[in-house]
């Protein structure tokens, strides 16, 4: 049975990097090997706010060099 649940936290582009790699060297640990093919799934809302970027190019750019 899936189960879901949903956490409401604003993470820092800078973090997300070194909580991905804690995810999936968890992951690979015995008994986690269902969760394997994690996926984390983003709903943002106020971005620009919460980043003080000025355009979403701008925000986007900071998610993608961490």
């Amino acid at each position: 049975m899936a189960r879901e649940q949903q956490l409401f936290l604003f993470l820092p582009p800078d973090s997300l990097h070194p909580i991905w790699e804690t995810i999936f060297k968890r992951v690979q640990q015995p008994g986690l090997q269902q969760f394997q093919d994690v996926t984390i799934l983003f709903q943002v809302k106020n971005l620009k706010i919460l980043t003080k970027d000025v355009t979403w190019e701008a925000i986007m750019t900071r998610f993608r060099t961490y």
